[in-house]
């Protein structure tokens, strides 16, 4: 956990005057806080959860994530972008691992008069690893992103 919160710091001390996004993927139970989109290379903390109920115990999981995102083809409403994540999951009912992933993702700018609000779309093609064994997963990811900003800056 410390080094989580080390990792936090020097990713926002590094990128002082970089613009700062929400981001809320439902489907996943995923919350995750962004640098700016107007740079190439961006920093993004995720934060998954669940809870998992079964008659006798309730099991809370929780797996923090940070990513590391290049954007190699930015348009006016359109961004592509990959990238590369690392995480660690915790409480999960096979037992704490790392995990490591590969993002290859698209996100949208659909509203012209709301510019700090976009869509994302993604695939994570990932691996993690338990004591003794791995597994490995592609996913999905969608979401919703607003990027606070002084007006007129993102335009």
């Amino acid at each position: 956990m410390k080094k989580l919160i080390f990792i936090f710091f020097i990713v926002f001390s590094t990128s002082v005057f970089a613009q700062i996004g929400v981001s809320l993927y439902p489907i996943n139970n995923t919350i995750g806080i962004k640098t700016s989109h107007l740079k190439s290379l961006s920093f993004e903390l995720r934060m998954n959860f669940d809870i998992s109920r079964s008659t006798a115990d309730v099991l809370y999981m929780f797996q923090p994530e940070a990513n590391l995102i290049y954007r190699f083809r930015k348009e006016e409403r359109v961004t592509f972008y990959s990238g590369i994540a690392g995480g660690h999951g915790i409480n999960n009912a096979n037992g704490n691992y790392n995990s490591a992933s590969f993002l290859l993702g698209i996100e949208l700018f659909p509203i012209v008069s709301v510019h700090n609000l976009s869509l994302t779309a993604e695939l994570d093609l990932g691996a993690k690893f338990f004591t003794g064994y791995q597994t490995y997963k592609m996913t999905g990811l969608i979401g919703i992103s607003y990027y606070f900003s002084k007006s007129g800056k993102n335009e």
